[in-house]
């Protein structure tokens, strides 16, 4: 793919760090924080950002869990894992 991307710079950072959020990567998370720091976005934007991908952790935290209770309560693990992708 030779063609540049055609998103700004910054929303593909910030993209990124939320990517880095929900994927638990504190590496990722702090480069990502510094250069859209670097790139004066506002705490605003980085805070909507932040809040939108701790969100996503949640949820998906919240599902796994979901699952794992049901599992240790003795459904089984396909009808947890079909309600689970089903919701």
């Amino acid at each position: 793919m030779s063609e540049s991307p055609s998103l700004n710079p910054a929303i593909l950072e910030m993209v990124s760090l939320g990517a880095a959020i929900a994927a638990r990567c504190p590496s990722k998370t702090q480069e990502m924080l510094t250069r859209l720091t670097e790139r004066v976005v506002s705490d605003n934007q980085l805070q909507e950002v932040v809040a939108a991908s701790r969100q996503v952790v949640e949820e998906t935290q919240s599902r796994a869990n979901q699952v794992i209770d049901a599992v240790m309560a003795g459904e089984p693990l396909e009808n947890c894992m079909q309600r689970m992708t089903h919701d």
